[in-house]
């Protein structure tokens, strides 16, 4: 299915044309005034579990009651990327115990293509009039949500919005809010509003089953907050390629979605969260995905190889830092790594250099601009792994190259030594042995309290 399965985030143009958004790779310095909640030291996260299911015999509520329980655990996030582009996607506020911090800060997960390459971020909770009926029973009123009531950004006088860490191969992001600005009731733009209590959806840490119940709540088209949309579980540990973000171990299912959808929260019957909403089909109707809370099984424990969004969010959390003076790093995946540099391909397909970023482990050394790869070897398991970049009779070189390069990404891990073998323009073979630095997505460069 390669090439069908997309990312489900919307890209607004000025006329709020929808284009989907894809990604581009790169670690760089935070541009604009986005950092004014820098991370927090957090020392542990835990996740708080249902106590009781709806009733005593794990009864699965209705539809109905369901949907409102979760309803207002997910959020709407608008990322500006430049002045003409805005990405559109959700995110689901979850309940965790984040030792270190405040009380009034509250997480929420979300895709990493829907907050990458910001320039700024704006998150709204919806705010749902209430009134009593008749017979004096409190009701929602679910006819006239309003978006502008709870707003938090990362810039202007608003209340502000953090962001905590992204990790682009499992496609899982963190951002937090402190509420204390609506943490009473309060007036904005001349009128009374109620205190915000946001609504924190509880993580499953149940099996899934095929054919279970399943509801999305999102922002279909990027137009459509509070969509909610119904389905089953389709699939388990479904391996995808996905545009832009590789292959994925995820959770399928045939609720119906579409572009502006990620990020967004897959609930069950019990108003748990099963899944982050991530990725879909433009060719083929109700095929979606999502990054389950855990890749496991009852007869196969994943380990440290686990991509479930449990345990990336828990590690971008906890590896976030901030000394309250001004230095601060993002959070990360421990081990994660990046060569940080750029390889295009020449017209026999042939890689070589077309970029070296500043953080990237040979910035400074002798490889240059247009040199051409033609090795990688590094050790594993007390032996040397050598692989000779180079057409054979039936792949182009940089098939080949692409190859290693994902073999490398599960051979290696941070603090790892990689030898490169490149060719310059003089046609001279040379080789450059790197350590692997750990990749902080947007590093700052100010330290990771380490």
């Amino acid at each position: 299915m390669k090439n069908l399965i997309k990312k489900l985030v919307t890209l607004a143009l000025s006329v709020c044309f929808i284009l989907p958004l894809f990604a581009c790779d790169g670690c760089f310095e935070p541009q604009g005034n986005n950092v004014v909640l820098p991370p927090s030291n957090v020392s542990d996260v835990t996740y708080t579990p249902t106590v009781d299911k709806y009733t005593q015999n794990l009864e699965e509520a209705s539809l109905t009651s369901a949907v409102k329980d979760v309803y207002q655990s997910v959020v709407y996030i608008e990322n500006t990327i430049s002045p003409n582009q805005k990405g559109r996607g959700c995110g689901v506020v979850v309940d965790i115990d984040a030792v270190g911090e405040n009380a009034n800060v509250y997480y929420i997960y979300t895709c990493y293509h829907v907050v990458e390459d910001f320039t700024s971020l704006k998150v709204t909770f919806p705010f749902i009039p209430i009134y009593y009926d008749a017979s004096m029973t409190l009701q929602y009123d679910y006819a006239n949500i309003n978006y502008d009531t709870y707003v938090f950004t990362t810039e202007g006088n608003e209340p502000e919005v953090g962001f905590v860490g992204g990790d682009r191969l499992t496609d899982v992001a963190v951002l937090k809010v402190d509420i204390s600005a609506f943490s009473d009731v309060t007036v904005k733009d001349g009128v009374q509003v109620p205190a915000l209590k946001p609504v924190k959806a509880k993580v499953s840490d149940d099996y899934y089953t095929l054919g279970q119940t399943v509801f999305a709540i999102g922002n279909p088209t990027g137009e459509l907050p509070g969509t909610v949309t119904s389905g089953v579980v389709s699939y388990i540990n479904r391996d995808i390629s996905v545009d832009d973000l590789g292959v994925m171990k995820l959770l399928q299912f045939d609720t119906p979605i579409n572009a502006g959808n990620s990020g967004g929260g897959l609930f069950n019957l019990f108003g748990e969260l099963v899944g982050i909403v991530n990725a879909g089909t433009t060719t083929y109707e109700n095929i979606g995905f999502a990054i389950p809370t855990t890749i496991n099984s009852p007869t196969k424990d994943y380990g440290n190889n686990d991509t479930g969004f449990v345990n990336v969010a828990k590690q971008l959390i906890e590896t976030a830092w901030s000394d309250g003076n001004g230095n601060y790093n993002y959070g990360y995946v421990i081990g994660r790594w990046q060569l940080g540099l750029g390889v295009a391909y020449d017209s026999n397909g042939a890689p070589y250099v077309a970029n070296i970023e500043n953080s990237s482990v040979f910035y400074g050394t002798e490889v240059s601009v247009n040199d051409y790869i033609k090795k990688v070897s590094y050790l594993k398991n007390g032996g040397t792994v050598t692989h000779v970049i180079g057409a054979t009779a039936d792949k182009l070189a940089g098939d080949v190259f692409n190859d290693v390069y994902e073999v490398m990404k599960s051979d290696l891990k941070a603090g790892d030594s990689v030898t490169i073998t490149f060719k310059n323009r003089f046609g001279s073979e040379y080789s450059v042995t790197a350590t692997l630095k750990q990749k902080i997505y947007r590093d700052t460069g100010k330290g990771t309290g380490n």
